[in-house]
């Protein structure tokens, strides 16, 4: 398996992109961690997650990494 870290940040949560990151690194045959999840208390504050990605090989882990990256992930 290989692994790399990503963070994810602003409204994650109420626009569902941290639930659409996870799901596509499942259908896209990895795994993940959530390390670190800040969410915002506040309607205007960010959230932030750092997220340790996982897939049998690299080429995997590039493929979920270009797919994922459509929602900000980086």
């Amino acid at each position: 398996m290989v692994t790399e870290e990503i963070l994810v940040e602003g409204h994650i949560i109420d626009s569902l992109i941290l639930s659409k990151i996870l799901d596509e690194i499942l259908q896209f045959g990895g795994d993940f961690r959530l390390k670190q999840v800040d969410v915002g208390q506040k309607r205007e504050d960010r959230s932030r997650a750092v997220i340790a990605v996982q897939a049998p090989s690299p080429d995997q882990l590039g493929q979920i990494l270009s797919q994922i990256s459509k929602h900000g992930a980086t």
